[in-house]
């Protein structure tokens, strides 16, 4: 007998089980085979423990049951209504050879994904149940059928179901499409070692077994060695070069001359204030060391004096108006003063340069 079924957390199973005088029949960890409507599967893993072992979640409604044993009153088969059946939760675990399979198709590719052609349709699983059955009444009904029994219907590990290639007999991986790259799947997953022998005259060292007896320095590594041919468009290259580094510096010196003639910038400063008042500095007090007969003197006389200076260097005694003149106190007072100036010149420089960069911060 077929009959449809309803679920033992229906409220009519309390009240059935509350009545008094109401024959009963029930039944305990019965196997069964179960029909689930799957709508819905993913791919999950466990956890550290089995090294992320993976499996398949279905999940799903249940909408038949077929017990192994006949129940009680001749139900052979129990339904349910849409919307009326327990919910199923299922775990499929794969075996070594599946989770083989899985590797072998892409399963650490991004692109992995659950095959939808085996959702939307009825898995046949094994479970067992318990049962309690209402029996049916003697008298029959105005239609003239006979009363049936009411069947409520508990299954066991709804929402924890463990199924596997043996205890279903489904094999999911073959729907699993292939997402495994070209150079993957070259040798059939797998690397025989014939392969490796025929290949191993193609593998090169990353460097070369050869020794070197000295390290060259930079510049001969430039310049060819010494009786070796100079290879095709060297002289070229170099004049190349040369060209290129003399253009780079005539755009530095035209660059450091443009900011040299506007205003504000650190290089202009420098040359109004401090470079101009360096020169003027050393030009006077060249003017002042030197003594005004040899400032004013003919360029014949200094030409003379050269001479006669070479001739006294020869000679091993010094003429007697040539005798070596001592340093004056005014001449000490004038090169302190230069020396004085020097510095302020150099402290007004360096606070003018602080103030540059201090407004540039300013401004960002």
């Amino acid at each position: 007998m077929k009959i449809a079924g309803l679920t033992m957390n229906n409220v009519w199973a309390h009240r059935v089980l509350a009545e008094q005088g109401v024959e009963t029949a029930r039944t305990e960890q019965d196997e069964a085979g179960i029909s689930v409507l799957v709508d819905s599967l993913s791919l999950a893993h466990h956890g550290p423990e089995t090294n992320y072992r993976p499996y398949l979640h279905l999940s799903g409604e249940l909408s038949s049951i077929r017990p192994v044993e006949t129940l009680p009153y001749g139900v052979r088969e129990v339904d349910f209504p849409t919307g009326g059946g327990d919910r199923i939760d299922a775990f499929y675990e794969f075996d070594d050879l599946q989770l083989g399979q899985l590797a072998h198709k892409g399963y650490f590719s991004s692109d992995f994904a659950v095959p939808e052609q085996i959702t939307g349709i009825e898995w046949e699983l094994s479970t067992t149940m318990d049962t309690l059955v209402l029996a049916p009444q003697d008298q029959q009904r105005e239609d003239g059928v006979a009363d049936v029994p009411v069947v409520f219907v508990n299954v066991h590990d709804a929402a924890d179901l463990v199924i596997d290639l043996e205890s279903c007999g489904y094999d999911p991986v073959e729907y699993f499409a292939d997402y495994s790259k070209d150079h993957t799947a070259e040798f059939g997953g797998h690397v025989d070692d014939r392969i490796l022998r025929s290949r191993s005259d193609e593998i090169r060292p990353l460097f070369a077994e050869e020794t070197f007896d000295e390290v060259r320095s930079p510049a001969a590594a430039d310049s060819p060695a010494e009786g070796a041919p100079v290879p095709a468009g060297h002289d070229e290259v170099k004049a190349r070069l040369l060209e290129v580094e003399s253009e780079l510096e005539a755009e530095d010196e035209s660059r450091r001359a443009e900011r040299e003639r506007t205003a504000g910038t650190v290089e202009n400063l420098y040359q109004r204030l401090v470079a101009g008042s360096l020169i003027e500095t050393d030009e006077q007090a060249v003017g002042q060391q030197m003594p005004a007969s040899d400032v004013n003197q003919d360029p014949a006389d200094q030409q003379n004096d050269l001479d006669l200076a070479d001739d006294e260097t020869a000679g091993p005694v010094m003429a007697p108006d040539r005798r070596p003149k001592t340093q004056q106190p005014e001449d000490i007072r004038r090169a302190a003063e230069l020396e004085e100036t020097k510095r302020r010149v150099a402290e007004r420089a360096a606070e003018l340069e602080n103030e540059d960069e201090t407004e540039a911060d300013h401004h960002l």
